[in-house]
């Protein structure tokens, strides 16, 4: 009796003892859980630069894993949306990640609500924001200035309203605080990996020389000379500070033929030169042995410039390039669900796929060996692209009209000669012999896909227009030959006339007849030279750019800072206006200009405060004209909008192509300050009668 009731004992302990240890497996694996979604915590959220239909949302976290921001409105019953328009940033000062994401689209005078979403959690704080109503009235901007660091990330906050300035390039910053006082911190600073590797490249300098240069096609001269980066900025970048530790690219011998080569393919030169410089330096052969111009892995490609693009142009840098990326990397190899793989589709927008792929292939995670490297090569692209322009990165798709009259090639060389890291260039035998150009263009008919646009055949050759995609094939071919266009529906046509810039003079031409560049980004009825003055008077002026188009002229402002710079400092801020807030400005004060620089884009005007009269008389021409329908609240825009369709601001409010405009007003100098011209719910006009042609530069109201 005893001996069995020890043995239950026994047994009863050993239970015990079991269901300890197993309760202590599942405490120790539940808190390295609970640990490790406390790692991906995001904390000091800032919600800054809110305007009445955007805001940004800042955020820090230690996981190297991607997070993403959802948001919905705060009364909405309808799910929340993934916003993928997001940047991540390395801060440098605590070792942890920064992210940005901007939400736009968003209704005035409205709360929203957002999460963010890490991979193991949905971090729901309860919190909100609400977007600016609109004003009723126009305010010239009262400007501050201040100092930083490059790469410094500053948050103001004055008097309740929080503006994050990102200081790319400069040591300063800028803004319209309306007067408000305020107090600025250091939230964060960024540097690109790319960059401490250039300064770790500096400390452990070593020349290599390399046996030959690259084997581009020199003496091609541009004709098309409206993409960016320009040959100089590209030069700052590779050649200056940055890069001092070797001189040893080849930018002065292969840049124009990498901007041609891309823009006969349909690229923006934007994509292909910036990713030339990021792979390798733009072919920095003098530093490194073996080098992969544009990141193309073949082992018999390696120091092969010509190779190299021609893969990157035709095969990598297209739309098509990433569309097995999800069954392949996802479905296939990483076994997601299709719930899970629709998930990631509305997580991340395709450029994030197409450098995923492109940097790490087939990886379907999110973490810095997937995804999360693909938008982290974006951001780099977009911040190399900033430092050379000053301007964003285009964006996805890239394309652009394939044009092959847009450099001349006539008397187009091979590159023979290689250069060392102090810059001097030597003669060398290339690796290939010259190769003569023939007579129609390389000899080959162009491919074009076809799918939701017509396409225009440039080539001289012909080309070859390629429909109904199968797998890796296309179902069906049709030729057409140079100046026709392949429709979306299957027809060849005559191409209509186009834009032709040709002996300096913009002209409506056939494709055919433009011996020229053709300019599709130009319309029809801007197809001509614009002479355009910039007077600047005492006090607030406004100013409608044209773009040049003698690249000669010297004195043509083509930023903020160029048009304080060549008024000889007579102009002091520059603005731009748009949803109720002056979105971009700079300052010269105290011997230097404060604030980020900016293009001076010709569908906008800009405002101008001047110490003394300045005057600029350019050619050139203007873009396509901006769009109204899609402005909201207050926007200042140029004054040529309403040519012929409104000599005052009554015959504007009485126009029905404007009514969403619910209200003018224009600066009066005399008086300094703002008159108005208004539009009640009853379509009942009041106010001035406000003469359009007085000013350049034209405030309007609008309502959606």
């Amino acid at each position: 009796m005893k001996k069995t009731r020890k043995s239950k004992n026994i047994i009863y302990f050993f239970l015990l003892g079991l269901l300890l240890v197993i309760a202590n497996i599942y405490l120790i694996v539940q808190n390295r859980k609970t640990f490790q979604i406390l790692e991906e915590k995001p904390y000091d959220i800032i919600v800054a630069n809110i305007s009445t239909n955007q805001a940004e949302v800042y955020w820090k976290t230690k996981t190297k894993n991607i997070e993403v921001l959802t948001y919905k409105e705060k009364e909405s019953t309808a799910p929340y949306k993934y916003e993928n328009d997001f940047r991540i940033y390395t801060n440098i000062s605590d070792e942890e990640d920064l992210y940005k994401s901007t939400i736009s689209n968003l209704k005035p005078n409205t709360e929203y609500t957002f999460r963010i979403n890490s991979p193991q959690h949905i971090w729901d704080y309860n919190l909100t924001f609400i977007t600016k109503n609109i004003n009723e009235q126009v305010k010239l901007p009262q400007i501050e200035t201040g100092s930083s660091d490059p790469g410094d990330f500053i948050l103001i906050d004055a008097e309740g309203e929080k503006y994050m300035v990102f200081a790319n390039k400069n040591r300063n910053w800028a803004l319209d605080l309306k007067g408000k006082t305020y107090k600025e911190i250091k939230y964060a600073q960024y540097i690109p990996k790319f960059e401490l590797k250039r300064k770790l490249n500096t400390a452990l300098k070593n020349n290599v020389y390399a046996a030959t240069g690259a084997n581009c096609m020199t003496n091609v001269v541009i004709k098309d000379t409206r993409y960016l980066p320009t040959l100089e900025q590209s030069l700052a970048l590779t050649e200056g500070e940055r890069f001092s530790y070797c001189k040893g690219d080849y930018l002065r011998e292969c840049y124009a033929d990498a901007y041609c080569k891309s823009i006969n393919a349909g690229l923006n030169p934007a994509i292909s030169l910036t990713v030339w410089m990021h792979e390798s330096a733009a072919s920095m052969y003098a530093q490194f042995p073996v080098v992969e111009d544009f990141g193309i892995h073949v082992a018999e490609w390696k120091n092969d410039f010509t190779t190299q693009i021609n893969y990157f142009l035709k095969n990598v840098a297209i739309e098509s390039y990433a569309d097995d990326w999800f069954e392949e990397a996802c479905r296939r190899r990483g076994e997601k669900s299709d719930q899970e793989i629709d998930i990631l589709k509305k997580k991340y927008s395709p450029e994030h796929i197409w450098a995923t792929k492109y940097w790490k292939g087939y990886v379907c995670t999110e973490d810095n060996d997937g995804i999360g490297a693909g938008v982290e090569y974006i951001g780099y692209l977009e911040w190399m692209f900033y430092q050379m322009t000053g301007k964003e990165l285009p964006k996805w798709p890239w394309r652009i009209p394939p044009n092959a009259n847009s450099c001349d090639r006539s008397k187009e060389t091979q590159n023979r000669k290689y250069r060392t890291c102090s810059g001097e260039s030597t003669d060398s035998t290339p690796t290939d012999p010259d190769k003569p150009i023939p007579s129609g263009g390389d000899g080959i008919k162009d491919e074009m896909v076809v799918t939701d646009k017509d396409r225009y055949c440039a080539d001289h050759d012909g080309c070859i227009c390629l429909y109904d995609k199968e797998g890796n094939n296309y179902k069906t071919r049709l030729e057409a030959e140079h100046g026709y266009t392949c429709t979306v529906d299957k027809k060849i046509i005559k191409t209509e006339k186009i834009c032709c810039f040709e002996d300096n003079k913009l002209s409506v031409k056939m494709p055919s007849d433009c011996n020229g560049v053709l300019r599709e980004d130009i319309p029809i009825t801007n197809c001509k030279n614009t002479n355009a003055k910039y007077q600047l008077k005492k006090g607030v002026s406004f100013i409608n750019p044209v773009e040049v188009l003698d690249t000669t002229q010297t004195l043509h402002p083509k930023t903020a800072y160029d048009l304080i710079n060549m008024s000889d400092k007579r102009a002091i801020a520059v603005g731009e206006y748009k949803s109720g807030e002056w979105i971009q400005v700079v300052k010269y004060q105290d011997g230097k200009i404060y604030g980020n620089d900016f293009e001076l884009d010709s569908n906008k005007s800009y405002m101008v405060i001047s110490l003394q009269e300045a005057e600029f008389n350019l050619t050139g021409y203007r873009g396509a004209s901006l769009d109204i329908s899609k402005l909201s609240g207050w926007n200042l825009v140029p004054s040529y909008l309403f040519d012929n369709k409104g000599y005052t601001s009554y015959e504007i409010l009485k126009n029905l192509e404007f009514n969403k405009i619910k209200q003018i007003g224009q600066w009066q100098d005399s008086k300094s300050l703002f008159e108005y011209t208004i539009k009640n719910d009853k379509n009942e006009i009041y106010g001035e009668e406000l003469k359009i042609g007085n000013q350049n530069g034209i405030f309007i109201k609008v309502i959606q």
